[in-house]
C-alpha cells in the first residue's frame, strides 16, 4: 500500500494497491456476478437512468441490493478497511483535512459502476461529504476510462486497485472506455460518506 497526499488542485489522497490479492479477486468475482442482476433491474432514479441510457454504464446501489445483510457483499466489507486505516492512524487529517470526515461520518452508501466499450460517466457531483472511489480493472484490453475533474482540468493518476479520497462536491467525470472485449472491462466502487 502506497499513500500519496496531494494538495493541488484540491486536497485529495490516492492509495495504491489498496486491496490485497485475495480481496481484489473476490471483489472482481462479485462485480461480474452482479451483471445479470443489474441488467435486469431498472434504475431507481433519473440520475442512474441517464447513466444507463446515455452513458451506457451499469450502476447498482449495493446497500439497496444487500439490504437484508450488508456483510454479504464482499465489496462493502472490504471497503470498510478505509475506516480501519483512520482508526490506526495510517490516514490522518493533518495530511488531508477531508480525511477527518471519515471516522466522524455516521452513514455511508456504496455504489458499483460497470463499464464496457462505449461506457462513460457524465460530469456530476456526489451528494455526500467525502467520496472514496476505487477503480477496478476487470480486463486488460481497454483504453480511456480516465477520471477527470473538469473544473480544474485535472486527471489524477489512478491505477487498478487504487483508492481516491476527495471532497464529494468536486465535479468529476469518466472518459469513454474503448475496448475490443464485448464484456465489462472496468468497474468503479463509489463509497460515499455522510454526516447526519
Amino acid at each position: 500500500m502506497i499513500i500519496q497526499h496531494l494538495k493541488h488542485p484540491f486536497h485529495h489522497t490516492i492509495i495504491y494497491n489498496f486491496f490485497d490479492a485475495k480481496a481484489l479477486n473476490e471483489i472482481k468475482q462479485e462485480a461480474l456476478s452482479l451483471v445479470p442482476t443489474i441488467e435486469a433491474t431498472e434504475p431507481k432514479d433519473v440520475h442512474h437512468a441517464q447513466l444507463r441510457n446515455t452513458s451506457h454504464t451499469l450502476s447498482l446501489g449495493l446497500d439497496d441490493f444487500f439490504v437484508e445483510d450488508r456483510n454479504k457483499s464482499k465489496i462493502i466489507s472490504f471497503t470498510r478497511e478505509i475506516f480501519n486505516l483512520c482508526n490506526q492512524g495510517v490516514l490522518h487529517s493533518k495530511d488531508n483535512p477531508f480525511i477527518g470526515y471519515i471516522p466522524t461520518s455516521n452513514h455511508d452508501n456504496t455504489f458499483l459502476q460497470l463499464y464496457k466499450n462505449g461506457s462513460s460517466y457524465f460530469a456530476h457531483q456526489d451528494a455526500a461529504v467525502v467520496t472514496m472511489l476505487y477503480p477496478i480493472f476487470l480486463g486488460k484490453d481497454f483504453e480511456g476510462g480516465k477520471l477527470t475533474f473538469p473544473k480544474h482540468d485535472y486527471t489524477p493518476h489512478l491505477e487498478d486497485n487504487s483508492c481516491l479520497i476527495f471532497p464529494s462536491f468536486e465535479l468529476h467525470a469518466l472518459s469513454a472506455v474503448t475496448s475490443n472485449d464485448e464484456g465489462y472491462v472496468r468497474a468503479s466502487i463509489n463509497q460515499r460518506l455522510y454526516i447526519r
